[in-house]
């Protein structure tokens, strides 16, 4: 075995070693995901948005928050272990592993930006509402005629029972191709997504 062939089985192997554990650390959050939920603190990000919205105030965001951190933690140990599979095979391919990587960050980074913990509660509902609305829109594209016409029904009924608890939802008419990723945002009130701005509080 050549030095170049040495450090090769060197980096294989921390990398393996690296996936194995993520994959232990995203199962073991993900088999824990409803306790900590149930046991978390008034004084939490989630315990304090879970008590607005048990009294009625921004529930619809949080709904989604709580399953978009569930489905994208599924889809990371998807990833993770495509990616073990593929490391585990005498002759490593770095094609396949790239784009396996690259939906592993995607993936943290779209729930990091939802799930901020350092932002304002009205800034985390109003993420809720713009990843929610993002959700709808892409149904809306991507499905058949009738149900893309059920999906615009359900937005513009949303849109209303926000009206009504003074949340205000600002469409935006401008034809532009989505962004890949999140973007970044300071609090100033408003968060802004694809199609819509929502100013919450």
């Amino acid at each position: 075995m050549t030095d170049d062939d040495a450090r090769f089985q060197l980096a294989a192997d921390a990398a393996r070693r690296i996936v194995r554990q993520c994959r232990t650390h995203v199962d073991a959050s993900t088999l824990r995901y409803a306790g900590r939920l149930a046991a978390a603190s008034a004084s939490t990000p989630y315990g304090i948005e879970a008590a607005a919205a048990a009294q009625g105030q921004h529930k619809l965001a949080l709904q989604w928050k709580v399953a978009h951190a569930e489905a994208t933690s599924n889809a990371m140990l998807s990833h993770l272990l495509g990616l073990d599979i593929l490391l585990q095979q005498g002759t490593f391919y770095p094609l396949p592993a790239m784009p396996i990587a690259r939906s592993i960050a995607e993936v943290a980074a779209s729930t990091s930006w939802a799930l901020a913990a350092n932002v304002e509660p009205d800034e985390r509902a109003a993420r809720g509402y713009a990843g929610l609305f993002r959700s709808l829109e892409k149904s809306i594209s991507g499905s058949l005629t009738s149900d893309a016409e059920r999906h615009r029904v359900l937005r513009e009924g949303i849109v209303q029972d926000l009206a009504k608890s003074g949340v205000r939802v600002v469409r935006h008419t401008k034809k532009e191709s989505p962004p890949t990723r999140c973007p970044r945002s300071s609090w100033d009130g408003r968060t802004r997504r694809p199609g819509f701005s929502i100013r919450s509080g």
